[in-house]
């Protein structure tokens, strides 16, 4: 499976983003992002990206802070990357730092993962468990599919002698 990783390249969220991809790693998934440069432009780019992911794991950390409240704003292009793979129908994953209260308009009602980055281990529990039914359900499809394949190709191949008036 590979998954498109949306995050900030933020000096200070680097680490944070390595481990979050590491732990995708660790259930033998593929991790692709916007990062490795291209000569085509960036928008095209991340789409081809998503388009190619099975599934989008969208990182929302702290960017700036609002004036006058308590709550911080993140990265729009991860917001419109997030936006991009709903709409191709992608599977998401959306791990939000506590105090980012707003990560897309009619998209914002979608379940996440809340995290503090000073106490990490309560998402990568979560995180783990998400990861782990994702790759059961893809193990159990392929392993569906590899079994009624022959099946299938016998059944096409009895129809096709059957129209013929062969039997």
């Amino acid at each position: 499976m590979k998954a498109f990783v949306a995050h900030s390249f933020l000096p200070a969220d680097m680490d944070l983003v390595t481990l979050f991809e590491k732990m995708l790693e660790a259930f033998d998934i593929i991790v692709i992002s916007g990062e490795k440069p291209s000569t085509e432009p960036i928008s095209d780019k991340i789409k081809e990206r998503i388009e190619s992911a099975d599934f989008f794991v969208g990182i929302f950390t702290r960017k700036g802070k609002k004036q006058s409240e308590e709550s911080y704003y993140t990265s729009g292009w991860v917001i419109d990357e997030k936006a991009y793979a709903i709409a191709k129908g992608k599977k998401v994953i959306l791990l939000v730092e506590e105090g980012v209260d707003e990560i897309g308009g009619i998209q914002g009602d979608l379940e996440y993962i809340s995290f503090n980055r000073n106490n990490l281990a309560p998402v990568m529990v979560k995180l783990a468990a998400v990861l782990w039914e994702l790759s059961r359900k893809a193990l159990a499809s392929t392993v569906i599919t590899s079994d009624i394949e022959p099946f299938l190709t016998s059944q096409k191949a009895l129809k096709v002698s059957f129209s013929r008036g062969h039997f």
